[in-house]
Parts: C-alpha cells; sequence; structure tokens
C-alpha cells in the first residue's frame, strides 16, 4: 500500500492542484476474488483462489488532450492481471497496466499512444483473438461517427537492439445499422504479426457481426467472429458464436452468455488470445457458459465455466471459476 500512495500522491501533485483535484482528475477501480477449478485430463483437479485489483486515473490536461494511468496486480504476464493466494502469505505485486494519452484531432476523430486498452472492437467482447487484460503498446487513430468506425495502429510487441523489432501493423472497420428495433453491427479487421519470437509470421484477417434487440425487455445479442491467418499452410481458421441475454448494471438484475468456439493451432496468435479458455492453449474446441448478478449496488456475483478439448485427440479441459467483483 505504501507504493499505491506515492504514486497517486505523485500522480496527483503533478497534474493538479488541490482545488483541480475533482474536476480535472478522475478515478475508479475494482476488486475481483476468485474461486478457480481447473480439471485437465491427465492430471490432478485443481482448486486455487485468487484475486486481481485495479485502479486507474484519467487526467484532463486541456479540452483535447487526456492522460491515463493505471496500476494493477499481476505478474510480467500479458494476459493476466491475477495473483494466485497461498505462497506462504508474501506480498504481492502491483505493475503498471495502462500508461497513455488520448488527443482528440477532430470531431469523430482521436490518436491514441502509450500502454493503452485495446482499442479495436471485439463482439459482445468475447476473446477470439484479444484476451480482455491485453494491453497494447504503440500508437492507433480511430474514428468514430456511431455509424460508422474504424482504427488504425502500429504496435510494439519486442524492441530488440540485434535484430528487426517484433511488430503488429492493424486496422479495423465496421458500421451499424437500425434494422426496425433492432441494431446490426458487423465488420472486419486485419492484424499483421512479424518477427515474432517463434519465427512464425500471422496475417488475420478477422469478420464479426453482432445483432442486439430486446426479448422480453431485457436486451439480447447474437453474435459471431470469425479469423483466418492466410501465413499458415494449416490449421488456419477459428471461429467463435454464441448469445448473451440481459445486462447486469442496477441492484437486481443479471446477465447470461453462452458461446461455443474452434480455435485451430495457427488460427490466432495464442500468445494474446483468451488465457482461460482451453488454458490459453489454440488446437482446442468448446463451449463457455457465464451467468453474472448483481447483488448490491457496484457489487456482483458471477461464474463462468469452460468445457473444452483438444482437436487432435479430444482430451478434455474443464475449468470453473466464481467471482465476487466490486467496483468504485
Amino acid at each position: 500500500m505504501k507504493l499505491l500512495n506515492v504514486i497517486l500522491v505523485l500522480l496527483v501533485a503533478a497534474t493538479a492542484t488541490a482545488g483541480q483535484l475533482t474536476e480535472n482528475i478522475k478515478v475508479k477501480g475494482d476488486f475481483r476474488l476468485r474461486h478457480e477449478m481447473i480439471d485437465k485430463e491427465g492430471s490432478e483437479i485443481r482448486n486455487r483462489q485468487r484475486f486481481r485489483t485495479r485502479l486507474g486515473m484519467a487526467a484532463q490536461g486541456n479540452e483535447d488532450i487526456k492522460v491515463n494511468f493505471g496500476i494493477a496486480s499481476g505478474g510480467d504476464h500479458p494476459t493476466s492481471t491475477n495473483q494466485t493466494l497461498g505462497d506462504g502469505f508474501t506480498s504481492k505485486s502491483l505493475m503498471i497496466d495502462i500508461a497513455s494519452f488520448d488527443y482528440a484531432v477532430a470531431q469523430d476523430i482521436s490518436f491514441t499512444g502509450g500502454k493503452m486498452k485495446n482499442p479495436f472492437y471485439t463482439p459482445a467482447k468475447t476473446q477470439l483473438i484479444w484476451d480482455g487484460d491485453l494491453r497494447p503498446e504503440g500508437v492507433v487513430f480511430n474514428y468514430n461517427s456511431g455509424a460508422v468506425f474504424a482504427s488504425s495502429g502500429a504496435f510494439s510487441i519486442d524492441e530488440r537492439s540485434d535484430d528487426i523489432n517484433a511488430a503488429l501493423y492493424a486496422a479495423q472497420a465496421g458500421m451499424s445499422f437500425d434494422i426496425n428495433s433492432m441494431e446490426l453491427k458487423i465488420g472486419g479487421s486485419w492484424y499483421n504479426y512479424s518477427k515474432l519470437f517463434d519465427s512464425q509470421d500471422y496475417n488475420l484477417n478477422e469478420f464479426f457481426g453482432v445483432l442486439n434487440s430486446q426479448v422480453g425487455g431485457k436486451p439480447a445479442s447474437l453474435f459471431v467472429d470469425y479469423s483466418a491467418n492466410s501465413k499458415a499452410d494449416t490449421d488456419d481458421t477459428g471461429f467463435l458464436y454464441g448469445v448473451k441475454l440481459g445486462k447486469a448494471k442496477n441492484v437486481g438484475s443479471w446477465d447470461a452468455q453462452w458461446s461455443y468456439r474452434k480455435v485451430e493451432a495457427n488460427s490466432v496468435y495464442g500468445a494474446f488470445d483468451d488465457g482461460d479458455f482451453a488454458g490459453g492453449q489454440t488446437g482446442c474446441q468448446g463451449h463457455k457458459v457465464n451467468f453474472g448478478y448483481m447483488f448490491g449496488e457496484n457489487a456482483k456475483f458471477g461464474f463462468t465455466y469452460f468445457m473444452n478439448e483438444k482437436i487432435e485427440d479430444g482430451a478434455t479441459y474443464n475449468r470453473f471459476q466464481a467471482d465476487i467483483k466490486l467496483k468504485f
């Protein structure tokens, strides 16, 4: 906590006077406690408790520029901010999770640079290509008029003193349409990875769609996501589809989601996709079921169950997570 206090004091002192604090700086955070059971074929069933905590700040430098800073629990894994309990009561690590700025270039056009939240749209926040905890590092231009959205960026994956850097170049575009009382959102993405650690390049072409409507007075969504790697000769496609009902926002509200995905071995870059599905492995397929319930203001209980298997030999991988999530 001493480290956290020092960081907060330095940030406040550098960006605002005491009178400007509430006007120019917004602070938010969350805490999650999780019980997790992993049942992997050929291994003993594993039970563990984990937590995640995050604190973020957004400081408005002027009407066009905003600086973002965040810290989170976890280590140096790019797709996880979890800390596992039970290591002899040792102290846990805090890491810089976000360090970026947003510049509003013009109406509907913005520029972001640094270590940032994922700037690319993902249908229903699914994780076929991107894990939700991943924080890309680079620069990106964004356009969003509501009906049309587009992003284009360049990101550094590994800076090397004696070789060409590993990098990601990306672009995405999509549109939203109103169809009677429904909204249809469709789009596509291009993700080009070069000079990766395993010397394998990836050129991912993504297509996605989401249909939003109402069922029984509750929001409902049908979604689909597809990825193909044109740099691979075999096992080059992945897909995901599912449905979501409800929205856990107010006390007593709930949401539920089901999805099925198949991720062939070379269809996505495994280091950055969902770290929970099949233990973060590619070459797998299966179901994911999630339910969440708001039992108090900014307080949510939820569970997630993964029923996965390897495509090659059918070896099973099941994972159950029960969470309590608190926000402020």
